[in-house]
């Protein structure tokens, strides 16, 4: 008898092996479905278009949120809506967004968020028509996150940025006043 239940434990732990075993496989093929579930999650964004004509003219004392964008303005550093004719790309323009000198994260900006990688366009002018000014993209921090554009004072120019990442960013002038008619957004996420 002592001999029949050495053998019976024998086997039984030989049989419990490979279900550890199978348990550790189990285990390792449900890791990657976790990382997959994960990556699918993210979030996918739409296209986002801000139209100088679809704005009220008159002067932008605070923050105001336009078709998901932001324009972004203090009572101190003001944006101007106004009237400008201008034909460009097949849109004809009646108005301008003027973002009026220097931009920052808190002034005279055109804020937006992207849900990934993402192509910004934008139709701009210099508001003197004698100087070029340069235009960016800086994060929420102020921190430049693309090179800068020059944009013409004679002539509506179109300018594209490329994005690699997913944030929250703001669209400024580097010094003097810029003119916007357009932005687009292809993968934006509105306010």
């Amino acid at each position: 008898m002592y001999l029949q239940r050495k053998a019976t434990e024998s086997t039984t732990k030989e049989t419990q092996t490979p279900t550890k075993a199978t348990e550790s496989t189990t285990k390792e093929t449900q890791a990657p479905t976790k990382a997959t579930e994960a990556s699918s999650v993210s979030t996918k964004g739409e296209k986002l278009i801000l139209n100088a004509n679809d704005v009220s003219t008159g002067k932008i004392k605070s923050s105001t949120v336009v078709d998901g964008l932001k324009i972004v303005a203090t009572s101190k550093k003001t944006v101007t809506v106004d009237k400008s004719d201008k034909d460009y790309k097949n849109i004809s323009f009646t108005k301008r967004i003027k973002l009026s000198g220097a931009g920052s994260e808190s002034a005279r900006a055109i804020a937006f968020k992207t849900a990934g990688e993402s192509k910004v366009k934008i139709y701009a002018t210099s508001s003197d028509t004698d100087t070029s000014r340069l235009i960016k993209i800086i994060d929420k921090n102020g921190n430049d996150v693309t090179s800068t554009a020059k944009i013409p004072g004679s002539s509506l120019k179109s300018v594209s940025f490329r994005l690699d990442e997913a944030g929250e960013y703001y669209i400024v002038s580097e010094s003097g006043g810029v003119n916007i008619y357009y932005v687009e957004v292809s993968n934006g996420i509105a306010y």
